[in-house]
């Protein structure tokens, strides 16, 4: 599955509509940048039109504004630079026979797409132009993140949990999902194509992000889906939306720019995904069945030596599991009868509390289905250098291993 939309309407993409065109337009300065997206057209004839620019519009002008003097030119470009506009589309034979040097050297040394317009042209159908190409381009972004809600959705109806919901996210952007909880405690995450391995990494990555839940570079990555944030890493730059845990702190489900920047789309599917998730865990209180899922997955991994060492200490300290140095028992254990799902979290959870209670630092998760168990227990006192590795002794189900593997 894919996003399979097309990018915003570029300068390049409106030089080549039939409005344009019967405009005769030449690039003059700034070709390297004719991939750049435009956000909106603005007519205007005056020297302080920048004052005016939000970023990303495509200025139309017949040049009356733009000054008689080399150092006005040099400076309407700058202006025009500074307040992120797409490109400066200049009509000729009005107020200019021809464009100024010092405006298109100016241009130039900036990377402002300028372009002439070299017969007649009116605005207005240009404007409408483009402007229509806008409006279809978002049409077709909405119409395509209903599309995707609705499968999200339908996966809810047809008995998936939250573990399925970020497996589809997963697999349409091609980009892991990580479900964060407070203090930055992973709840669940899914890897496009289930890559055990990729899930390995990426929750390692995610440990050594050096940043908890809602710090400086979560909020960043909010507001924008670029993923060239001054060269920050995918797990500083994704997106990210809140999510109500239930008990006042809410988590965030963050989507991470692994192989490519994360486009509207993500973020529009990401907040819908978000109501998704908060309705599940309202509805079947799986925030404890998601940490013992999370839990046994982690510990599966230990036990078929995928992790290494310094990996599973970070990884482990992530779902809340960092006992002092010392030997760990490996447990496994299954019902004899079937058991409800979210009675089996709250089993695990209560055994999780109880050994925690009487100062025994323990790991207690459970495999695909409920009614089975996996545990690591620290056992006090003990010290380590016994040999063995824990990943060793949880695949024996019996052998003790070092806290410190």
């Amino acid at each position: 599955m894919s996003s399979d939309l097309p990018p915003r309407i570029t300068v390049a993409q409106a030089l080549a509509l039939p409005a344009v065109q019967r405009g005769l337009p030449l690039v003059v300065a700034g070709e390297r940048n004719l991939d750049r997206p435009i956000r909106w057209v603005h007519a205007g004839e005056v020297s302080y039109i920048a004052s005016v620019l939000l970023g990303g519009e495509l200025l139309l002008t017949t040049g009356m504004g733009i000054g008689r003097r080399a150092a006005d030119q040099r400076r309407f470009v700058q202006e025009l630079d500074e307040a992120g506009a797409a490109a400066l589309f200049v009509e000729l034979g009005g107020a200019l026979d021809d464009l100024p040097p010092a405006l298109v050297r100016e241009a130039e040394r900036r990377g402002l797409p300028l372009v002439a317009f070299r017969r007649d042209v009116r605005f207005i159908p240009v404007t409408e132009a483009i402007h229509t190409e806008l409006v279809n381009g978002r049409y077709a972004v909405l119409q395509r993140c209903d599309e995707i809600h609705g499968q999200l959705t339908q996966v809810v109806l047809d008995g998936g949990g939250i573990p399925e919901v970020l497996r589809v996210l997963a697999q349409t952007f091609a980009t892991p999902v990580v479900l964060e909880g407070v203090g930055g405690r992973v709840l669940a995450h899914a890897v496009p194509g289930g890559d055990e391995e990729q899930g390995a990494e990426t929750l390692d990555a995610w440990a050594t992000r050096g940043r908890g839940s809602g710090g400086r570079a979560g909020r960043r990555g909010r507001r924008g889906a670029r993923g060239d944030d001054g060269g920050a890493s995918p797990w500083q730059a994704g997106l990210s939306a809140p999510v109500p845990l239930g008990h006042g702190t809410p988590g965030r489900l963050v989507l991470l720019p692994v192989s490519a920047p994360l486009d509207e789309l993500a973020r529009l599917v990401l907040d819908r995904a978000a109501g998704l998730v908060a309705l599940s865990l309202l509805r079947s209180r799986q925030e404890e069945e998601l940490v013992a899922r999370e839990r046994g997955s982690f510990l599966l991994a230990l036990a078929s030596g995928r992790l290494r060492a310094a990996a599973a200490r970070r990884q482990a300290a992530l779902i809340g599991f960092a006992p002092a140095s010392g030997l760990l028992l490996p447990l496994a254990a299954e019902t004899a009868a079937e058991v409800e799902p979210a009675e089996w979290s709250v089993v695990l959870r209560d055994a999780q509390v109880e050994l925690e209670g009487r100062g025994t630092p323990a790991l207690v998760g459970q495999r695909e289905r409920a009614g089975q168990l996996l545990a690591l227990v620290a056992l006090p006192g003990a010290r380590g250098g016994a040999g063995g590795s824990g990943a060793t002794g949880a695949r024996g189900g019996g052998g003790a291993g070092d806290a410190a593997a």
